[in-house]
């Protein structure tokens, strides 16, 4: 199951607008999502992001292991 892009990109700045509120900063996602999206690896990122503490979401650069490769695909 997928998502489509656009919900992907939702999803994925609602959950940094969530962190951004809780811990005090202003990430934003270092990329967009131009196709869909696997709906367990989003899942899988955003969760990720939740439950990171605060010091380290607010280290500059820092992404969860698990968002990195989120829309990637190789063939």
């Amino acid at each position: 199951m997928f998502y489509s892009a656009i919900e992907g990109n939702q999803r994925t700045f609602q959950a940094y607008a969530l962190k951004n509120s809780a811990c005090g900063k202003e990430k934003l996602p270092g990329t967009l999502f131009l196709s869909r999206v696997k709906i367990d690896d989003l899942k899988l990122c955003i969760r990720a992001i939740e439950l990171v503490d605060c010091n380290t979401w607010n280290t500059e650069g820092y992404l969860p292991d698990t968002c990195k490769a989120v829309g990637t695909r190789f063939r």
